[in-house]
């Protein structure tokens, strides 16, 4: 008789707080996370590891994140960044 284990991965989350989120997976189960960010004004990327990942939006307008849990551990870390508004100057003439 053998017995088949599915390994267990865990994610870490880097300190940010996702709807949805479970501290492990198996190996091949699909993972769902919501981020919900209202500031404006801000660009935000999502990796896993270094890799970086694509994302929906739900009715509310909240980030979506799915990916396949890899058989090994993973870490979620996100990029905030601030843009600003074209400065309008004068022209000199």
């Amino acid at each position: 008789c053998r017995i088949l284990f599915k390994i267990i991965g865990e994610i870490d989350y880097d300190g940010n707080r996702y709807i949805g989120a479970k501290r492990s997976y198996r190996a091949g189960e699909q993972v769902k996370l919501t981020y919900s960010y209202d500031e404006t004004g801000t660009s935000i990327y999502f990796y896993r590891d270094d890799e970086k990942l694509n994302v929906t939006y739900d009715d509310q307008m909240r980030f979506v994140i799915t990916f396949t849990m890899p058989e090994h551990d993973v870490k979620l870390h996100i990029d905030k960044v601030a843009f600003t508004a074209p400065v309008e100057t004068e022209d000199p003439d």
